[in-house]
């Protein structure tokens, strides 16, 4: 290639200048050192044409081309060939037609890496708008049970979410790409850099992605759960591509009708249409569908933890919890398992930690531009260790802690004061054949000195010495002594009376010591002489469901002669056998002079945040000469634990706030956020290290540009959703000038450098995210089920948009929408061939291995896979360069 330059030498001049401002600047040093070369080789490269003229050039072929500096220097720069290997483009600067080309190289691809690094960061923004947008929630009224309720659902259908806006997200470079060169080149040749990115991007998606988490899935086989939407996927990526070839080979070669554009746009709603009816059921082989499931599984996508998910989370816990679980680690536990299902998008199942496509690729893109993240990479057991441990210090370092109560030991006090005398209990009971009752005097509060107080025995319906006798006396309490007994002796008259009381009253208290209220006490003398009533101690008694086995006593009063017998049996109210309680009907037997007898009723523990049912317990058939009371029917009524309630309470709180701080990871709620992000070196470890330094100095242009982007939260994330959308067709703009000249100075046709450079740039973004979402994930969906699925959109949105923008304008102007399909259609062919072999290399695996990721056979599924996708840019270069 020859070329000169006219003696005005505008374009040296300028290189100059830009020299000597750059020389002796210490921080620019290797700035100035770039510039310097670049003069060299301009200088080097145009020094044998000075003396050419243009008479000269024009007789040898050369093409003369004029480029103007913005000082109104000009340079005039010859080509051969009739100018065939001169390299056009807006973005060139005056005179860079005459560096060297392996410089013009070198810096075209260190150009079109930063903006592919620049794409990565604002379609991470877009991604965020995304996740903002299906996010939206909605309330709506649904009948269950003949009861209306009003339950909170998301707007966006997963699978849908997923066919639309999720994959537009993840292929926006590769559609915007193939929209502008089409509305570029419209009047002129069409572009071929904008369809072979998508097939590209699509061979690199299908083929090094998928083996990249087939062998990051590691041993443990991992396979798709919802298969019914993966075939629809997979089946339309293939149909796509054969839909291209049909209508560029078969339909009308070479040429794009707009029914042809239209039918191609369509089939993308077709698509989403056929994937929502899977996910929804209909095409079941029973014939039924699954809404009601879905709008549960709905209440769950909305991030809204209801109160009974937490709860089956909990009964599940009690169930595997070991018995000694303090309250604190019951509490982490349950959080941690509540916080799995609250990142589940998948809806019914209580399995590990499950997060979106979009939010997987939103944290690849920050961990490499070094900006928060919200997925924490660490292993699952790891995460409660570094986060609880963390929490635990602080809440042991606050101040306002209360003290746990500590326990007091029967006779001696912990701590000594006057303190208050009282009687143990307000009341006694005692069989008259057991001679004498025990009643215990009690010193509360405190034992400081010595106290004394005095007793004595008073009547009521019982006599003395008829049923008792008389008693009286002073109790002396020593220093820190807290309890003292009295015996009073009982007399068995051997005559059968009615149960009968006396009371023992307490006064005269010295040493400054006070009476407490129970100063007076009643002793019931319980007779035995007959076989007594049979009743029950209460008509109503409260449990918490969480007791266990709850104790209900029955009582033998106004007697206590022979061994009877009493039949209890449960009646339901509003509590369920079975359900609420366990209790099998029974016959209870009391033996001689025994006046309580206990039945138990099993609560069945079912971690309610709010209840309150009840059922009740009926005494009939008395044998043995005994005779009903007057309490036969005794209540129970079964309430939930404050405690469980008090946890459930604490863990939504938590929950919230998580919610709150991850919704400000995921997006932003202000431009002052916005820019803190982008100025704010972050790194997924504590310690920050060179490369983090490098990479945010790096990405710091490009983040401080896209902190102008709206705030997440505003207008539900539409404005920063089309902003974003803006700057992504801005960069690709320059993406397809970069290409174009990187493929011009290099030698390489279009279609080369878009299925190689291009293609790996634009999708590099969504192989780390799939990586993770391999180490994250239970199933493979978040892993690779996207890739399918943005394949089949690719060549929908990203050919037949442009395909219908451009045949509606060429047929205003009467004249046909050509398109040559020779090279394409032939990438796309091989393209076709690999992916039905990828596709059943995956289906294979599952049905062997019991997964589509990992297993035994994963190194050699993942070199496969490569060699795959090595032949397709090996073929395709070839037949792009005319060597096949």
């Amino acid at each position: 290639m020859a070329r000169g330059v006219r003696p005005v030498y505008g374009g040296i001049k300028w290189l100059r200048r830009m020299k000597r401002l750059m020389q002796g600047k210490g921080s620019l040093m290797l700035v100035g050192l770039v510039l310097a070369f670049l003069f060299k080789a301009a200088e080097a490269n145009t020094a044998d044409y000075l003396a050419a003229d243009e008479a000269t050039a024009n007789r040898m072929g050369y093409k003369r081309i004029i480029t103007t500096g913005n000082n109104g220097d000009f340079v005039v720069e010859f080509y051969h060939n009739n100018g065939s290997d001169y390299c056009d483009s807006f973005i060139l600067v005056p005179a860079e037609g005459i560096w060297h080309v392996a410089l013009r190289g070198f810096l075209y691809l260190m150009a079109l890496l930063y903006t592919f690094l620049g794409i990565a960061i604002v379609s991470d923004i877009f991604m965020a708008s995304i996740e903002r947008i299906t996010a939206a929630r909605t309330e709506v009224k649904i009948n269950a049970d003949g009861t209306r309720h009003v339950v909170t659902v998301v707007v966006w259908n997963e699978t849908v979410a997923n066919l639309t806006l999720m994959a537009l997200g993840s292929s926006a470079p590769e559609i915007l790409i193939s929209v502008v060169e089409t509305v570029q080149t419209l009047g002129g040749e069409p572009g071929e850099l904008g369809p072979s990115t998508i097939v590209g991007s699509a061979a690199f998606n299908l083929f090094v992605i998928t083996g990249v988490c087939v062998y990051f899935a590691e041993e443990t086989p991992k396979k798709v759960k919802e298969v019914g939407v993966f075939c629809v996927t997979s089946f339309s990526s293939i149909f796509a591509y054969l839909w291209l070839i049909f209508t560029l080979q078969i339909w009308t070669p070479d040429e794009v009708t707009i029914p042809e554009a239209v039918m191609t746009l369509l089939f993308f709603p077709l698509l989403v249409g056929v994937a929502w009816c899977q996910d929804r059921g209909w095409f079941r082989s029973d014939g039924t569908t699954q809404v009601e499931q879905k709008v549960v599984s709905a209440e769950i996508n909305a991030g809204q933890m209801d109160r009974e998910r937490i709860q089956e989370l909990w009964k599940t816990l009690k169930s595997e919890r070991i018995d000694n679980m303090d309250a604190e680690g019951e509490h982490e536990q349950l959080l941690e398992k509540a916080k799995a299902v609250e990142r589940s998008r998948a809806g019914a199942g209580l399995h590990a930690a499950h997060w979106s496509r979009a939010a997987y690729r939103m944290n690849a893109v920050r961990v490499l531009a070094k900006k928060p993240c919200f997925i924490d990479k660490k292993p699952h057991g790891d995460r409660r260790d570094s986060q609880g441990k963390d929490q635990k210090q602080k809440e042991n370092t606050r101040e306002d802690v209360p003290m746990k109560k500590k326990m007091s030991i029967p006779g001696r006090s912990a701590q000594c004061d006057k303190g208050i005398i009282e009687w143990s209990s307000a009341t006694y009971s005692v069989v008259e054949n057991e001679g004498t009752v025990k009643l215990s005097i009690l010193r509360r509060t405190g034992s400081d000195d010595t106290v004394t107080v005095r007793y004595h025995t008073k009547q009521g319906t019982a006599l003395p010495l008829l049923k008792y006798e008389e008693s009286d006396g002073v109790i002396v309490f020593e220093p820190c002594e807290v309890r003292k007994d009295i015996y009073i002796k009982i007399i068995d008259d051997k005559q059968y009376q009615e149960n009968q009381y006396f009371f023992v009253i307490l006064d005269h208290v010295s040493g400054g010591a006070m009476l407490g209220d129970k100063r007076m006490t009643e002793v019931t003398i319980i007779d035995d002489d007959q076989p007594g009533q049979l009743e029950f101690l209460k008509s109503h008694i409260t449990f918490h469901e969480t007791v266990g086995p709850a104790i209900v006593p029955i009582v033998r009063r106004n007697g206590g002669d022979g061994k009877v017998a009493i039949k209890i049996k449960a009646v339901d109210a509003s509590a369920v056998l079975d359900k609420d309680y366990v209790f099998e009907e029974q016959i209870i037997e009391l033996d001689q002079d025994e006046m309580m007898v206990e039945t138990v009723v099993e609560v069945i523990d079912e971690c309610s945040y709010d209840k309150s049912v009840s059922m009740q317990l009926v005494l009939s058939e008395p044998k043995g000469g005994a005779i009903l009371g007057k309490l036969t029917e005794c209540t129970l009524t079964i309430t939930n634990d404050p405690e469980v309630t008090k946890l459930i309470d604490k863990v939504i709180e938590q929950l919230a706030y998580d919610q709150n701080v991850l919704k400000e990871k995921m997006g932003t709620s202000s431009w002052g956020q916005s820019f803190r992000d982008a100025l704010t070196l972050s790194s997924e470890d504590d310690d920050l290290t060179t490369m983090d330094f490098v990479m945010h100095f790096l990405t710091i242009f490009w983040k401080v540009i896209f902190a102008m982007i709206p705030p997440t939260e505003m207008m539900g994330g539409w404005a920063t959703f089309c902003v974003a959308l803006f700057f992504i067709g801005v960069i690709v703009v320059i993406v397809g000038q970069l290409a174009g000249l990187f493929g011009c100075v290099c030698g390489l046709p279009d279609p080369v450098t878009a299925i190689t450079f291009v293609a790996l740039g634009t999708s590099l973004p969504d192989m780390f995210a799939s990586k993770t979402a391999v180490a994250e994930e239970e199933f493979a969906d978040a892993a690779i089920g996207n890739v399918t699925g943005s394949n089949s959109v690719n060549v929908f949105l990203g050919m037949g948009l442009p395909w219908v923008l451009a045949s509606i304008y060429y047929e205003v102007k009467d004249e046909p929408f050509r398109i040559p399909a020779g090279d394409l259609a032939f990438s796309v062919i091989v393209f076709v061939s690999c992916a039905l072999i990828c596709l059943a290399t995956l289906a294979i695996n599952r049905n062997v291995n019991g997964g589509e990721l990992g297993g035994p056979w994963r190194n050699i599924i993942l070199v496969f896979f490569c060699v795959i996708w090595v032949t397709y840019v090996v073929l395709s270069s070839l037949k792009s360069t005319g060597k096949i």
